[in-house]
């Protein structure tokens, strides 16, 4: 958990300092443009954007290859709803072949869904929002090198 928040974390701040940098890619060495875009769809993403949830266009990044192939996408929600409908809902687009673990946290209950599917592999994080009532979901595709 604590490597995937890591992760989001150094990828959000390498999208917003690099529009339209190259990089590559440790196992493949395919160039890679990096971009931050507009808004993040739910094709990018690979599953739907939760009902009536915000999206935090501040925390979303898209990144591309260079024929134009989304690579990796993330992107952060906020809902009203409580954690454990939010992942019900999840549950039902991901599917039976989703690994889901359950966590607590001194917060309340952390939900972290993985599955992969056309050769990609998607993440969502669920967790209660601080200082409101509702969840926090990030969601993160990324494809299979």
């Amino acid at each position: 958990m604590k490597k995937f928040s890591c992760l989001v974390g150094l990828l959000f701040l390498i999208g917003c300092h690099s529009v339209h940098k190259k990089a590559l890619l440790p196992r493949s060495h395919k160039p890679v443009v990096m971009s931050k875009t507009g808004p993040i769809t739910e094709p990018d993403l690979g599953v739907p954007i939760y009902p009536g949830a915000v999206v935090s266009q501040k925390k979303s990044f898209i990144s591309h290859a260079s024929n134009g192939a989304v690579q990796m996408a993330s992107t952060t929600l906020k809902s009203t709803d409580p954690v454990n409908l939010v992942e019900g809902y999840y549950r039902k687009k991901l599917g039976a072949s989703a690994k889901i673990t359950n966590q607590m946290t001194a917060g309340g209950e952390l939900v972290d869904m993985i599955v992969t599917r056309q050769n990609k592999q998607i993440r969502v994080e669920i967790a209660p929002r601080a200082h409101s009532a509702g969840s926090i979901i990030i969601i993160l595709t990324q494809s299979k090198f």
